[in-house]
Order: structure tokens, then sequence, then C-alpha cells
């Protein structure tokens, strides 16, 4: 038997290939998944969303925006997170916050 030596990078990016191949395999396979927009790439997120891709990128670098990197490389996001995302995300009104500052100003009187 032989030993081989291969360099750890080398071995890393060999790995990543096999895991990025095999994901996209299961991905063709449950297509379902697309099908039914449950998972979107950042061009379908981007588009859904009215954005462009560097701006998801910068998002998803910050970790600001849910998404998911099954391969380390390729990005994925879920619709629903998104909508969540988007409603955690609730400016408030004009109205909405003078009525906070009316609500804090009369509870500090009390005191």
């Amino acid at each position: 038997m032989e030993l081989i030596v291969i360099p750890k990078e080398d071995l890393q990016n060999i790995i990543a290939r096999i895991v990025e191949r095999e994901v996209n395999r299961a991905f063709r396979e449950h297509k379902s998944l697309f099908h039914e927009e449950v998972f979107m790439t950042i061009g379908e997120t981007a588009e859904y969303h009215g954005v462009v891709k560097s701006t998801l990128y910068q998002l998803t670098s910050k970790r600001k925006i849910p998404h998911y990197k099954p391969t380390g490389n390729r990005l994925y996001f879920k619709r629903s997170n998104l909508e969540q995302w988007v409603l955690d995300h609730r400016v408030k009104t004009d109205e909405e916050i003078e009525a906070e500052a009316m609500d804090y100003v009369i509870k500090k009187r009390r005191h």
C-alpha cells in the first residue's frame, strides 16, 4: 500500500467539489422544492426583492439576511425566511413614533 500525500488546500478543494456536486445532484432530484419556490437562488432572490445581487452578497457577508450555503459556495434563500425578515424590519410611521414619545414622556412624569 502506497501513502499519498495531498496538501491540505488541495484536499479541501477536492472535498468542496465533491460536496457541491452531491448537493447539486440532490437538488436536481428534488426539484419540487425549487418548483414550489421554497428555496431560491441568489438571482431569483434579487429579482424577487428588486435588488441587485451585490446587495444580497453584502447582506449575507454581514449576516444581515437569512440564507443557506450548503456547499460553502452557492447561496440559497428560503422564501418564508425572507418574508419573515421583511416583516421583522418594518419602519414605524411618524405617527407611531410620536405616540411612543408621548407615552414615554407621560410615564416619565409619573415617576
